[in-house]
């Protein structure tokens, strides 16, 4: 039996608690012994919602990655852990200092900043090391930014279409206040000016004079979205916000929208896209690399060109009131997420990806990007 820790920093969000929920339903339990961490005091925030299974060490470690090592230690020795799955960057750092035990990173922002990068170079020269990357377009940022490529495996995000179908069928549309025959257009969690979710509620705002029953659902709760909360009420009618804050994560919201916006100023996360397509909502987005390596136009969804705020929001209103568009592209989508974004694929490359580092082989072996022939 392999006993792993799952160590979770204050970066973590709804994709590191679904992807870890996914891991921690789906390996067999007579195979793997999961555990799970947290620095400070991200375990409330970040384990709310998982499987009551899990064993948690909420307050273990510090809030700093260094600081974090002497408790860890201590945590790792009690617990006999033999490999460690840090779901962030600052949790690698922290896991890397208290041990030398292999450990398995996992990444899905591409937008790094010069100290992550440099952080994933120093880790990939202190000891066993993989890179979970969720898209092609992070394993090629970080490759770029010179981590080696042969510690970069892709393993693309995992959608559960039983919980698309059984948010679908629930009341959280009506308890929204949101009608049968409303446009509901929502955007990824949480809410920043990269993200470009101030561009994406111009796009509504604006689609909504052509368009009656026009909806904007902003799930999570950042300083971006309080500012566009602020910037909505202090507009004149016709009102298309919906904040919903943390009472909804998005993985419900997207059950029951009709497009998702991906207004992206730089590239972001692929997670999102991956629920969208597997629960039959379009994509509208920009063509950036993270959004074009799983979206091509007028295929599986729509694309505009990046550009300035109001040209933006003009692109962007045009194409979400082509709802005969939106439904074939949705359509071919919704196939596609079957194939790439399987959980029980992801599970199985995860498996491999354990079995490799405790190995001592290459990050890679045996694991193939379901998305290679996408």
């Amino acid at each position: 039996m392999i006993r792993i820790c799952h160590l979770l920093d204050s970066s973590a969000g709804w994709e590191q608690r679904v992807g870890l929920d996914q891991l921690l339903t789906g390996v067999p339990t007579r195979e793997y012994a999961n555990l799970v961490a947290a620095l400070g005091t991200a375990a409330p925030a970040n384990l709310a919602g998982l499987t009551d299974a899990i064993r948690t060490v909420p307050g273990a470690v510090s809030a700093l990655a260094v600081s974090a090592a002497p408790s860890l230690v201590r945590y790792l020795t009690r617990s006999e852990i033999q490999l460690i799955h840090a779901w962030g960057i600052r949790a690698a750092l922290a896991a890397r200092a208290a041990s030398k035990l292999p450990i398995v990173a996992e990444l899905s922002d591409p937008s790094f900043s010069r100290y992550d990068l440099k952080a994933l170079r120093t880790l990939a020269g202190t000891g066993a090391l993989a890179l979970v990357c969720n898209s092609a377009t992070v394993r090629r940022r970080a490759v770029e930014g010179g981590v080696p490529p042969e510690i970069c495996v892709v393993i693309r995000p995992g959608v559960d279409f039983g919980v698309i179908n059984k948010y679908r069928r629930s009341s959280i549309r009506k308890d929204l206040g949101l009608g049968p025959d409303d446009m509901v257009a929502i955007v990824s969690e949480p809410a920043t000016r990269g993200g470009g979710h101030f561009e994406a509620f111009l796009a509504v705002k604006l689609a909504a004079f052509f368009v009656e029953n026009s909806k904007l659902l902003l799930p999570g709760v950042s300083r971006e979205q309080r500012r566009i909360v602020r910037f909505s009420a202090a507009l004149p009618p016709p009102t298309v916000l919906v904040p919903t804050g943390a009472s909804h994560p998005f993985e419900r919201l997207v059950a029951i929208g009709d497009v998702l916006i991906m207004a992206n100023r730089r590239d972001g996360s692929a997670t999102p896209i991956a629920w969208a397509m597997g629960a039959n909502v379009a994509v509208v987005g920009a063509a950036v690399y993270s959004v074009a390596e799983l979206v091509a136009h007028k295929v599986n969804g729509l694309l505009f060109k990046p550009g300035a705020r109001r040209s933006a929001a003009a692109a962007i209103s045009r194409l979400i009131r082509d709802r005969k568009g939106l439904a074939e592209v949705s359509e071919v989508a919704r196939g596609q997420a079957y194939d790439v974004f399987g959980v029980s694929r992801r599970v199985t490359q995860y498996k491999q990806l354990y079995t490799n580092m405790r190995a001592g082989a290459p990050a890679g072996v045996d694991i193939v990007d379901s998305a290679c022939s996408f």
